[in-house]
């Protein structure tokens, strides 16, 4: 059990780090994608708070987009 803790926590950091860059119309569909592999872990019990920044900058590339 603490093998997938420790790897929803990883693949929370790595999706984390790979929200960061999409900021472009180009890559809205794979920021979508990486928030709903986000709550999908969340729900699956990965690290919280990586998730939520995830969110955050989904949240963020939305409204970049709207500029």
């Amino acid at each position: 059990m603490a093998d997938q803790e420790d790897y929803n926590l990883k693949r929370g950091k790595h999706m984390e780090g790979i929200a960061d860059q999409h900021y472009s119309i180009k890559e809205f569909a794979k920021a979508a994608r990486l928030y709903k592999d986000a709550f999908n872990n969340f729900k699956k019990g990965a690290d919280k708070d990586s998730c939520l920044r995830i969110k955050e900058k989904f949240e963020k590339c939305k409204e970049k987009l709207k500029e």
